[in-house]
């Protein structure tokens, strides 16, 4: 067979490496008929994601996390397509991040304080004090969830969010990732 003699035969597969800025897998197969089939290809990446979130907000950190242990790569390009991202503490919602065609684009629900029954949002931090002299005092993020000992979900409500008010029940409830502990400096 000539294509033999010239280093060339069937079965014989050539695996590309995409340039810098791409990824994805490229292979090449030598047909019986001397001819190459192609398979996969290379497609452009995007850029770090943290990047592209410090240039996107500047709180990003307070409000967004990277949900690093699922990331999809739905496209083969070694990197992920789709992250799921996490709200910060006293937020809700469910953003997302998608790479398509080289840029990264936020998806989905934008995270947000939570809501109250009358309209005010929940303040990201408070404290909430109980005992005699009220020196047990607990760091709460956002809408404090129900409990054994709290029937309802409730929050200290943001200043002028909605009138007056201080206090009101919440719609919703999100996970509270910090531990009850008492606050050293209100314990005695």
């Amino acid at each position: 067979n000539s294509l033999a003699q010239t280093g060339f035969f069937e079965g014989l597969r050539v695996t590309y490496q995409c340039s810098p800025g791409y990824g994805g897998t490229l292979v090449a197969t030598c047909r019986e008929d001397g001819q190459y089939s192609v398979e996969g290809g290379c497609k452009l990446r995007c850029t770090d994601l943290q990047s592209f979130l410090r240039e996107s907000g500047a709180s990003w950190k307070d409000q967004i996390h990277i949900n690093s242990s699922e990331k999809l790569d739905l496209t083969g390009t070694g990197q992920a397509d789709l992250v799921p991202l996490r709200c910060g503490l006293g937020l809700e919602g469910q953003p997302l991040a998608a790479c398509h065609e080289g840029k990264w684009r936020l998806l989905g629900d934008a995270c947000r304080p939570f809501q109250t029954s009358q309209g005010c949002r929940c303040k990201l931090r408070w404290k909430y004090c109980k005992g005699l002299f009220q020196n047990r005092c607990i760091l709460w993020h956002g809408c404090h969830a129900a409990s054994e000992n709290d029937a309802i979900s409730w929050c200290q409500v943001e200043a002028n969010s909605c009138g007056r008010r201080t206090w009101d029940y919440c719609v919703g409830e999100g996970p509270q990732e910090a531990t009850e502990v008492a606050m050293p400096s209100e314990t005695r």
